[in-house]
């Protein structure tokens, strides 16, 4: 099981700490608030990052020659608070030599 925290600094300025202490800024919504990233925005890269882990390996498990991958999270969410995601939708690009367009798919 993962844990992580979240500590309040200042203003509206978070930092997050995974379980290794590797951590990341995070900030509100607005330019006056800080530097870092907002929490959203910071749940989509989450799951872009997320998955991009699995692609991955299921292209290296079908022994594909992967030189590249991209992935984009767009998120539609309601215009009021709590701002709820209602579609998420990812794209993936994968980039290599002789990838098989079946083990691309299946991925």
């Amino acid at each position: 099981m993962a844990e992580v925290q979240i500590k309040w600094v200042e203003k509206r300025q978070f930092v997050g700490i995974d379980s290794t202490r590797h951590s990341v800024v995070i900030s509100g919504t607005g330019p006056e608030d800080g530097v870092g990233m907002k929490p959203a925005e910071l749940l989509l890269i989450a799951l872009g990052a997320c998955s991009a882990f699995d692609v991955l390996d299921i292209l290296e498990k079908k022994r594909q020659k992967v030189t590249g991958l991209e992935v984009r999270v767009h998120g539609e969410q309601d215009p009021e608070p709590p701002w709820a995601f209602r579609r998420i939708h990812v794209t993936y690009r994968v980039r290599g030599r002789g990838l098989s367009s079946k083990a691309v798919e299946d991925a």
